[in-house]
């Protein structure tokens, strides 16, 4: 089947759609789930030249979504449009209002909007999950649960975090032992900034100091101490030039440079002699600075470093890398601390949301054995078993399981054990119609939920979609007289031949169209009188 191009507006309440099999009904749901978020494929275009497109318009003025449309950066306008381009290749793009966003985006901003019931989605009634989130609306549990969740996500992400900084830590315990050691032997050296140039300066000097003393003597000798000495000698010269200096100017002058040059020598004399004093040879003091010096040498080539400030340098990278795993120790036990303390409120909420679920349970087992009723499940029993789980998960620590019997006398056992397609649809039905309100969901799509369900069931389960509808619009896809007779509005799906080629077409029908319609539903394709009759009985009824 084809669809080229095809144009509908769905009115509110319960809009019933029917048509023959292979009419094109699954297309018009098939188009509707992509628009929702469902992911493309090209083997749902016919023409691969071409790109296929779809649209639908949302009446949300009062669907509190200004936040959403906020927080994605999306205009808001009160009709809103929802359109998916595919193109050849199977590839798509998704827009809302013109602007284009994620399937992620498209799919969160659906599930406000739109609500499909099928044969294939009530097996999802038979998962925890599914279970758990109808205890939650119930209980009107979801700001709390919203709080968990953020908080629970922060909590996976610290346990995460300590992993990681534990097993860096366990990395780095041997390295860290290693650079202890190398800071301890370092330490122990009492490496100071200059020590090293000193100690070279003073050992020069005491491997010298023979030679210095023997030239100190030497050098006194000839100024002073030896027999024939310089100063002995100047006083001399000093003693005749004072005789004749008074008789020419320059004698003076030269007598008193003389005399200069004598004070001058005699104050290097004294000098010389306190300096050899000092003076002496010290072998302990000399073995100390070898040992000393030799301390430095052995680190630097030790640790491969230039000279001893590379020693001084490296020293301190050795402080500051401790000084990291210790950082990396304290954030541990920070982190721990974190995760311990959101852990212990995390439980706290838990059990509070498991309180809420527990009450809740209670009221939601009576109200569904009430609906159950409604839809002709008159012996159905329905139990909602509770039980609280040490391990924190996604939702809490409650674990829940939907138990359930048709028939009397039957032991309640979990849905997929003991329900049949049939009583499962009427089930989750019940189920939707209980949560409708608490939802605020404003459209609900059946697809085709009333198989295996026929007569005074089919009517039953009709009056209770219609009840839906009255406060908000709810789409049937159905093969039921009894079900189609409920509608405010019926839409026909059929084929139409076009060049050869079968396209599906919809179309809204007149009351007497839907008249006829009803009536092929009870009779098949002959229409009698008697189906006519009983049409119109369904319609007044309805």
């Amino acid at each position: 089947m084809l669809i080229r191009e095809l144009d509908i507006n769905f009115s509110d309440g319960l809009s019933i759609i029917t048509g023959e099999t292979g009419a094109g009904k699954s297309i018009l749901l098939g188009a509707m789930g992509l628009v929702l978020g469902e992911r493309a494929d090209a083997k749902t275009l016919f023409d691969k030249k071409g790109k296929c497109i779809i649209e639908a318009e949302f009446s949300i003025s009062h669907y509190n979504l200004n936040d959403f449309f906020s927080q994605h950066d999306i205009d808001f306008e009160s009709n809103t449009i929802i359109r998916r381009e595919i193109n050849s290749e199977g590839k798509s793009r998704a827009f809302v209002n013109d602007t284009p966003v994620n399937l992620s985006v498209l799919k969160e901003l659906s599930s406000y909007l739109v609500d499909v019931h099928s044969q294939h989605q009530t097996l999802t009634l038979n998962t925890s999950a599914f279970q758990l989130n109808v205890l939650d609306i119930t209980a009107g549990n979801q700001k709390q649960l919203n709080d968990y969740s953020n908080q629970f996500n922060e909590y996976k992400k610290l346990l995460k975090q300590l992993v990681e900084l534990k097993t860096l830590e366990s990395k780095s315990i041997a390295e860290s032992e290693f650079l202890q050691f190398q800071w301890d032997e370092l330490e122990s050296a009492g490496l100071k900034q200059g020590e090293f140039e000193k100690i070279e300066s003073e050992l020069q000097l005491l491997n010298n100091t023979e030679n210095i003393v023997l030239t100190l003597d030497s050098t006194s000798d000839i100024l002073s101490d030896g027999e024939t000495n310089v100063l002995s000698n100047i006083t001399q010269a000093v003693t005749r030039l004072n005789g004749i200096a008074r008789l020419h100017p320059s004698l003076e002058d030269i007598l008193k440079r003389i005399q200069s040059c004598n004070i001058e020598l005699k104050d290097i004399s004294s000098e010389l002699t306190a300096l050899k004093s000092q003076f002496s040879l010290n072998p302990s003091q000399l073995e100390i600075l070898n040992d000393r010096l030799s301390v430095y040498n052995k680190l630097q080539q030790k640790h491969r470093v230039k000279n001893a400030d590379d020693l001084i340098v490296l020293q301190q990278e050795i402080a500051n890398r401790l000084q990291t795993f210790q950082s990396l120790t304290d954030d541990i036990e920070k982190c721990d601390k974190q995760t311990q303390d959101l852990y212990n409120k995390l439980k706290q909420i838990a059990a509070e949301l498991h309180s809420s679920r527990q009450k809740a349970a209670q009221s939601f087992k009576k109200d569904i054995l009430k609906l159950l009723k409604e839809v002709s499940l008159n012996d159905a029993q329905f139990e909602v078993d509770l039980t609280a789980t040490e391990e924190l998960t996604a939702t809490g620590t409650t674990a829940v399981r939907f138990l359930f019997s048709a028939n009397k006398g039957v032991t309640v056992m979990e849905l997929a054990k003991v329900a049949s397609g049939g009583e499962l649809s009427r089930l989750m039905l019940c189920i939707k119609a209980l949560i409708a309100n608490k939802t605020s969901m404003p459209t609900i799509i059946f697809d085709e939920i009333d198989t295996g369900i026929s007569g005074e069931v089919a009517h039953k389960v009709g009056n209770l979609i219609e009840q839906l509808s009255e406060s908000r619009q709810v789409l049937a896809i159905t093969h039921l007289p009894q079900m189609a007779g409920k509608g405010k509005t019926h839409y026909f799906v059929f084929k139409h031949i076009e060049k050869g080629i079968a396209q599906s077409r919809i179309k809204t029908l007149s009351a007497e169209e839907r008249v006829v319609e009803i009536a092929k539903m009870l009779s098949g394709e002959e229409v009698t009188d008697a189906s006519l009759q009983n049409a119109r009985h369904l319609l007044i009824k309805s």
